[in-house]
């Protein structure tokens, strides 16, 4: 079984737990964090609270992901052509379907 923790920052400080978790790339999504808030898989200090607790700065939440609920992403080698690409931007031609992120349906 694995745990991440994360700390709430000061710009972080207000909000909701599952709009908390929902933001972090580790769960995937609001949803999923909802899940796992409702599986009591959710501290915050160490205490289970519900998704609309308002967290507060330096306040530490901490996930246990079972092996059934961890999510595992493969980066996949797909070749899509660059058409510019300079500091700031970057223009991909990628074909329609292809997703751009990680959402549910797409692992």
């Amino acid at each position: 079984m694995s745990e991440v923790r994360f700390i709430v920052s000061k710009e972080e400080a207000g909000l909701r737990l599952d709009a908390f978790l929902g933001q972090k790339p580790e769960l995937g999504s609001r949803s999923r964090a909802a899940a796992l808030i409702k599986q009591g898989a959710v501290t915050v200090d160490g205490e289970v609270r519900p998704k609309s607790h308002p967290l507060a700065e330096g306040e530490v939440v901490t996930v246990e992901l079972s092996g059934a609920l961890s999510l595992q992403l493969r980066a996949e080698a797909v070749p899509v052509p660059i058409l510019y690409e300079d500091e700031w931007l970057l223009v991909a031609d990628k074909p329609a379907g292809m997703p751009v992120h990680p959402s549910p349906g797409h692992y």
